[in-house]
This record gives C-alpha cells, sequence and structure tokens, in this order.
C-alpha cells in the first residue's frame, strides 16, 4: 500500500540550508546526507538522500513521497539556490530554517526575472498540489517575498529594475506592492493621470517610475472626456499607494473650475492625513495648471514639505510666443492667500502677469525647491517672461533641467502586436495629434513630388486618436458628433494624402505599451518640431514623442527647425521642417537604401 505525505504542519518536514545550519544541529552534519538544486530533478540522487523516518517503513512504496518531498525541496532551492538538508533528524529538532532566498546580489532585472520563475512554479504548486502541501508553499512564499521586499525597499535603483519587470508581468495583479515599496510618502498633485489617454498622464506616469518613490496621487477624472488606456498605469503602479479622482468636469482654463479643484483635493489631502499619511515630498506637473495651483496650497500649509514642480512646456506664452490666459480678480480670497507670501517677497505682480495661466508659474517659482524644465531652451524662454529679477535669480538657482523620461527596453517587450507591414516598401510611421502647428504635410507634399516608380516603394502609416469611426476608432462617449467629425477631418488635414490615398493607412491610436511594441515594425518613425513663430527667440519645445522613439530599436527620421533641442538629438535621418523639396531627397535615397539599388527617373 502506498502511503502519501500529508504532513500535518510544515514543521514535521522542515528544509534547512546546509551552508547554515544552527549551531545545535553541528553534530549531526556527519549523518546528513544533501543534494544541491541541479540534483534534486534526478531519481537516481534522491534514493540515496535520507528520508523522515516516520515515512520509511516495510510496506511502503516511496515513489509517491519521494515525488512530493522533491517538489517542495525544489520549490525551495530554485529561490534561493542554497543546498538543502532533507533529514528526518533535522527535523525532530524542529529548528526554525535559516534565510533560504537572497535578493539584491544580483541585479534588479535578474532578481526580477527569478522571482517570477518561483511564481510560475507556485501557480503550478497550488494548482497541482494537496491542501498541506500547498500550505508548505504558501509558506515558502511568504519568506520570499519579505526576502524580495528587503533589497527593493533599500535600493531605489534596484527597487526600480525589479518593478520594471513585474510591472509588466502576468503576475502583476496580484502581486503586494505595498510591502515592496519603501516606507514614507509622497503626494503627487496630477490634474490628468493615468489611466486616461493623454501625453501629460503618460510622462506623469513615467516621472513617478523615476522617483521611485510611494506615492499618494490626486487627480481629476476625465471620463466621458479622454479614452481610458490601462497600460499607463502599469508604469506607476508599483509606487502608488493610493489614488483619488475627483468627480468634476476638466477646465483648461476656468479660474471656478481650478478653485473647485483645489478646493476638493485639499479635502482629499485632509483624509488622507487623518488616515496616517504624512507626505515628505510633493510633485505637481503642468500641462495641466490646476496642479500647480493645488500644490502651492498645500506648500503654504506645510512648509517643511519639499516640492518638485515641473513645467512640460509655458504655460503663459502659446506656441507662437503670446501671452495667453485670463486676467484673475485680485479681491478673490483664496487667490490672495496665495499670492500674498510670493508679493511680499518679490513685489507686486503686474497686471498682465496676474492671469490663469501666469500665477501657475509665479507661484511655484517663488515655492518650490525644484523647479523642472524639460529642455534649455524651455527654461530660458520661461525666465525671460518673469517679472522679478530677485524671481527669476530664484528659478535660476532652483532650476533642473530634464527630458521626457525614456523607458527601457523591457516595456517595449511588453506586448506584442500583430501590425502587417511589406516589408518590401520604405515603411514610416507617424504617432500623434494633428495641430495648427504640427502636421506632415511635408512628407506627404514630398510623396507627391516623386517619380510614381519611386513613390510606390513608400508607405507612410498614421496612427492617431482621431480617425473615421470602425475597427479600433471609436466617437468619445463626451464629444458630439459635430466635434469628431472636425478633429477627424484636422488629422486628415494634418497629413494631407489627398492624391496618395493607397500609400497612407489611418489607425486608430493604440494604448501606450502597444504603441511602444510595434514601433519594431517599421523602418522610420517620424517626429517633428512644432512651428514656434517670431516671437519666440529660440523654440522652446521639445515633442515628447521623442523620449519614446529614443527607446526603440527603429530609427527615428526628425523634421527639425534650427537650433532647436530637437534639432541635437541622434535622430539617424533630419530635414528641416517646412522644406518638402529636402524631405523629398530623402525619400528617393531611404527608397535606394531599401531595395539596394539606384533608381533614375
Amino acid at each position: 500500500m502506498t502511503r502519501q505525505l500529508h504532513p500535518t504542519s510544515p514543521s514535521e518536514l522542515r528544509l534547512l540550508p546546509v551552508s547554515a545550519l544552527p549551531e545545535d544541529l553541528a553534530g549531526l552534519t556527519p549523518r546528513v546526507a544533501t543534494a544541491g538544486p541541479a540534483d534534486l530533478i534526478d531519481l537516481r540522487v534522491m534514493d540515496h538522500v535520507l528520508w523522515p523516518a516516520d515515512l520509511l517503513s516495510s510496506d511502503t512504496e516511496l515513489d509517491d513521497p519521494r515525488t512530493e518531498i522533491r517538489r517542495m525541496a525544489q520549490l525551495r532551492t530554485l529561490v534561493g539556490g542554497a543546498r538543502l538538508d532533507l533529514t528526518g533528524a533535522a527535523a525532530e529538532r524542529r529548528a526554525a530554517p535559516g534565510p533560504t532566498v537572497r535578493f539584491g546580489e544580483s541585479s534588479g532585472t535578474e532578481d526580477a526575472r527569478r522571482y517570477l520563475d518561483f511564481r510560475d512554479r507556485l501557480a503550478s504548486a497550488r494548482r497541482d498540489w494537496p491542501a498541506e502541501a500547498v500550505a508548505w508553499a504558501e509558506e515558502v512564499a511568504a519568506e520570499t517575498d519579505r526576502a524580495l521586499a528587503v533589497a527593493t525597499t533599500a535600493d531605489a535603483d534596484y527597487r526600480r529594475e525589479v518593478f520594471d519587470v513585474l510591472a509588466v508581468s502576468p503576475y502583476a495583479p496580484e502581486i503586494d506592492w505595498g510591502q515592496l515599496r519603501p516606507a514614507g510618502r509622497g503626494l503627487a498633485i496630477l490634474y490628468n493621470f493615468a489611466p486616461f489617454a493623454d501625453t501629460g498622464s503618460t510622462v506623469a506616469s513615467k516621472r513617478l517610475r523615476d522617483f521611485a518613490r510611494t506615492m499618494d496621487v490626486i487627480s481629476c477624472s476625465w471620463v466621458n472626456h479622454k479614452k481610458v488606456d490601462p497600460t499607463i498605469g502599469l508604469l506607476s503602479r508599483p509606487y502608488v499607494e493610493s489614488q483619488r479622482y475627483l468627480d468634476m468636469r476638466p477646465s483648461w482654463a476656468s479660474w471656478e473650475a481650478y478653485e473647485e479643484f483645489t478646493r476638493e483635493a485639499l479635502d482629499e489631502i485632509d483624509y488622507l492625513a487623518a488616515q496616517g499619511a504624512d507626505h515628505d515630498f510633493l510633485y505637481s506637473r503642468a500641462n495641466w495648471a490646476p496642479s500647480h495651483y493645488v500644490a502651492t496650497a498645500y506648500k503654504l500649509r506645510h512648509p517643511g514639505v519639499e516640492w518638485l514642480a515641473e513645467f512640460s512646456d509655458p504655460l503663459s506664452l502659446d506656441v507662437e510666443g503670446k501671452r495667453r490666459g485670463d486676467a484673475l480678480d485680485r479681491s478673490n480670497p483664496a487667490l490672495g492667500r496665495l499670492v500674498a507670501p510670493v508679493e511680499a517677497e518679490y513685489g507686486r505682480i503686474p497686471d498682465d502677469h496676474f492671469t490663469i495661466f501666469g500665477l501657475a508659474e509665479i507661484l511655484p517659482y517663488a515655492l518650490a525647491e525644484t523647479i523642472l524644465f524639460t529642455n534649455e531652451h524651455q527654461m530660458a524662454a520661461m525666465l525671460e517672461n518673469i517679472y522679478s529679477p530677485e524671481l527669476a535669480a530664484r528659478v535660476e538657482r532652483h532650476a533642473e533641467v530634464s527630458n521626457h523620461p525614456t523607458l527601457p527596453p523591457v516595456y517595449y517587450q511588453a506586448r506584442s502586436v500583430d501590425y502587417p507591414v511589406d516589408p518590401e516598401k520604405l515603411n514610416l510611421a507617424y504617432f500623434g495629434e494633428f495641430y495648427a502647428t504640427r502636421g506632415i504635410t511635408d512628407l506627404t507634399v514630398a510623396l507627391k513630388m516623386l517619380p510614381a516608380e519611386v513613390r510606390e516603394h513608400v508607405r507612410l502609416h498614421v496612427f492617431t486618436n482621431f480617425v473615421p469611426v470602425g475597427g479600433l476608432s471609436a466617437k468619445p462617449a463626451g464629444f458630439s458628433t459635430a466635434q469628431f467629425k472636425a478633429l477627424v477631418q484636422r488629422a486628415r488635414d494634418g497629413v494631407g494624402a489627398h492624391g496618395i490615398e493607397h500609400q497612407v493607412t489611418f489607425n486608430a491610436a493604440l494604448p501606450y505599451l502597444e504603441f511602444l511594441g510595434v514601433t519594431a515594425a517599421f523602418d522610420y518613425l517620424i517626429v517633428n518640431d512644432a512651428h514656434s513663430g517670431p516671437n519666440h527667440r529660440v523654440n522652446p519645445f521639445l515633442p515628447s514623442k521623442w523620449s519614446d522613439y529614443a527607446g526603440s530599436a527603429t530609427s527615428a527620421w526628425a523634421l527639425v527647425e534650427q537650433g532647436s533641442i530637437l534639432s541635437g538629438k541622434p535622430a539617424e535621418v533630419k530635414t528641416p521642417v517646412g522644406d518638402p523639396n529636402a524631405a523629398r531627397d530623402m525619400l528617393w535615397s531611404l527608397v535606394e537604401r531599401k531595395i539596394g539599388g539606384r533608381i533614375d527617373a
């Protein structure tokens, strides 16, 4: 009769690392038979391992007990790599096992993959093992999680590497991120944030990943105003302790909406404090501007908190360098409380700066410990616009420049996308929206200028939010039919494909991680400078799309203004923006490179 292994408690079959035997077991070492991880799958070796005595009798067939013990031993050794004592003698002493799992001695990426391998085997154990054996496996799992937490809470760079791999794994939803995050909490005020599909929410999620700190997030709900993209939140999920959405209609430039957001956000922060949150770091980002108003109010309440305020672009200057934003009422009590300490230190704010966007710059300038700009030209343009020389000097002292973050390869490999392209053609791809100052008509005009025998080798693939309804495209719930049609027409105008429709494919914008993955399908990724206008001394804009292309294995083609930040980036191909002739010549050259020969036409 076969005897099954059903220990009543894990202590009846204790596995001990031989390298760390307790002192009171030292005398047993001559009797200990050990096996390494590679040995545990070899039945011949297992026949020579000592077993708990109470499992052995003249009428017991050992196949089943041996199999169960081997499975548990494999589970333990895979995560620790230790050699194990499998003897009953040690079990009888009921000594607590020494540490079987260590993380932090290899790279975060290696340890994360080792942890995921363990999770695969744990999932198999939960599915296939008897209940008593699963209980033992769960004890091993808890021990493994605690060991990983020791390493991830101690080092930010290591934590980021581990979380990058785990965040895009199938096990991400069941991981106890709270256990793996460090103590201490920051507060992020992000008017637009994940899971809503928006450049600002994506960059903010990447910043939280860069900080690698535990954060509470306050944001505005964009339900019925923006599409939901669940993949954006994967970037920051490991670091977010709590996320509060304020249910209100978003507004670009309404003081009433800003004031409501500020009031409700502060109420939510008070609630978090009542629950024990003690924030030692404050992060706010604009666009959109309401974030900085809330952060200012919080900073005035808590002057000791470290505040990092980020500007993605100039707020008070439009793309052409003209001042924008409605004037605000100086008699408003809430505004009065915000500006009083600033005016006391730097003088009265001029009327043309006392605007909804002007104050969103001035308040962080005066109070934040770090003022983050995304490029040097942006910082220069914004410094020139500061009304007070003393305030400008403070900004220079506290300024940092950091381009939009680029993610590591694991995110580009996280989602596979089956997008068909003709490998015999030169495949160009554009991802993004279209505006009066940014389109790709340089390319489509250049295509039309090519001889037919050259042009037919080119295919242009456009991925944008507003394409005709069908397939993956749908009208957002909050848009009228007229609004949606106008945005679709803007996209068509921004491409300018009339006459070459068979060479241009319109696609609905992809979820963020799918977009990163599909970039590998093309020959070149198109990125272009915005036309900055004559009122800007230098182009202050760096397209955020560059940060995504910079991490792709596919080369970029940049259409650039002279002297712009983008013009200095290492794109493989560069042509001047607004110069279809240069684009035509480049297209011809790239086609010949693609087909491996000259085309005389």
